[in-house]
């Protein structure tokens, strides 16, 4: 009796986070407009999600309401990967155009105040990952 208690539980408890992913991505696939997501991140703290469109957006999301809190576009050079830095307003970009003639590859973006507060510049071709040294850093 207090095995299929507990399986119960499990599966609720499963059921439960199962039904709220599914929400978050319907949430998601009714925001998204213009084009694909490339890329999406989610804070390790803050209840926060950022994502990077091929319509060259940036969106950030918080979760916990299902509400858009800000979009920034980046026409001249795109948005492709992005991610949480340590900071939840802070997020580290790749981007998707003019990469040969500027020589920058990574934007370090504000998106409480919409700036770039660092460019970093050595790639000449597109990042296919980006990953935040934060998390491997805390596991």
């Amino acid at each position: 009796m207090i095995w299929g208690a507990c399986v119960l539980f499990l599966q609720t408890d499963t059921a439960s986070v199962l039904l709220e992913v599914i929400g978050y991505i319907r949430f998601l696939h009714d925001q998204i407009e213009g084009g694909k997501i490339n890329s999406l991140d989610f804070h390790r703290k803050d209840d926060l999600l950022v994502t990077a469109s091929e319509d060259d957006s940036v969106c950030f999301y918080h979760i916990a309401n299902a509400k858009l809190i800000k979009t920034t576009y980046h026409k001249k050079h795109g948005a492709d990967r992005i991610c949480f830095t340590h900071h939840p307003s802070s997020v580290i970009c790749s981007l998707r155009h003019n990469l040969e003639s500027t020589g920058e590859a990574l934007r370090y973006l504000s998106m409480y105040d919409n700036r770039c507060l660092r460019y970093f510049k050595g790639h000449k071709e597109r990042l296919l990952i980006l990953w935040s040294m934060v998390r491997i850093l805390s596991a």
